[in-house]
């Protein structure tokens, strides 16, 4: 007699069950897919936008390097990229609040050589942006250029020291206060043993509208700001502060060919906060240098007139560290102190 009851019977038949070979495989396999599937999705980036902070106005050289550097990301990784502009406190806010993001590749910081080293004119600032935060990827470069007056007789560095020298507490010297720039001046004069005034403005620009009236006769700052009068023939470049002349002013000598042992430039490049997982910032590094190699994106750097910057992140770290002394020193050289 069967004294199986209904639910055994049931429960004997599914145990007893052959499942067809073909739709075991396909189980088999579309299991397989999902997690294959699943593992891309957990572990690809970006998965979804990321924002690129450019720590100063929206305007300015910086600003349009943070654009360009966007879009290539945005292309190259297809996700979306926003530049937000977190100005103040010379670059330092937008930088801190990079650093002190998820390190995770979604907040990232378009950054300049200065910005690192911001500490050395403000005091009480939380982080040590020259050690806080990640180099990623170079982007480009300009070097620092001393100019001089036509208000007075030189051609050349030669002849601006000795009429200097011969003229002292005469002329001005233009500076912008509480920047890399200011050191970068009094550097040279030290090297160059020349007694200036120093006239301070607030900007590079305000310096060299000054030069042209005559009120400034020396200014260390970068070449685009002062381009346009020195294609008219207004101001007079002296030096550069690259290793090697700068491409786009071949004529212009390097301090180290005039004879002064001073080497300056700014520098722009994506960096994060600290311990961003390897692969990232390789997938990034990568592709912005790719994309800036290109001929259109050459193009663009000759139009804001910055030459190509390639450096790996840790040859970015080393420079970082170069300046970090180099500034350290120039500001105990003139007694500076954070304000």
């Amino acid at each position: 007699m069967n004294l199986q009851t209904p639910i055994e019977s049931t429960q004997r038949s599914w145990r007893t069950a052959v499942v067809p070979r073909h739709l075991l495989i396909a189980m088999v396999t579309l299991a397989m897919t999902m997690g294959a599937v699943t593992d891309t999705f957990a572990q690809a980036y970006p998965a979804r936008p990321i924002t690129l902070v450019v720590p100063y106005p929206a305007a300015g050289s910086t600003n349009t390097v943070g654009r360009m550097v966007a879009a290539i990301m945005q292309t190259r990784l297809k996700q979306s990229v926003i530049v937000e502009n977190r100005a103040g406190a010379g670059g330092y806010i937008g930088a801190e609040y990079v650093a002190k993001s998820t390190p995770d590749g979604y907040t990232l910081l378009l950054g300049a050589g200065p910005i690192m080293h911001t500490g050395l004119f403000t005091k009480g600032q939380a982080m040590v942006l020259s050690r806080d935060l990640a180099p990623i990827a170079s982007v480009a470069q300009v070097p620092l250029m001393a100019l001089a007056a036509t208000s007075i007789p030189v051609k050349n560095v030669k002849d601006f020291v000795a009429f200097v020298k011969a003229n002292p507490k005469r002329y001005n010297a233009g500076i912008v206060p509480n920047s890399t720039s200011y050191l970068d001046t009094i550097t040279f004069m030290k090297l160059a043993g020349v007694d200036m005034v120093e006239i301070p403005h607030n900007s590079a620009a305000d310096n060299i509208t000054a030069m042209a009236r005559g009120d400034v006769h020396l200014h260390v700052t970068a070449p685009i700001s002062a381009k346009a009068m020195i294609d008219a023939g207004k101001i007079v470049p002296l030096a550069v502060g690259s290793k090697e002349r700068f491409p786009l002013m071949p004529d212009v000598p390097t301090f180290k060919e005039a004879g002064y042992d001073m080497v300056s430039s700014a520098w722009y490049a994506v960096l994060g906060p600290l311990k961003l997982p390897a692969d990232v910032v390789n997938r990034i590094q990568k592709e912005i240098s790719e994309a800036m190699d290109s001929q259109e994106s050459q193009d663009t750097l000759k139009k804001l007139f910055f030459a190509p910057f390639r450096a790996t992140p840790a040859q970015i770290q080393v420079l970082i560290n170069e300046e970090a002394k180099q500034y350290a020193a120039a500001a105990k050289a003139v007694g500076l102190e954070p304000q």
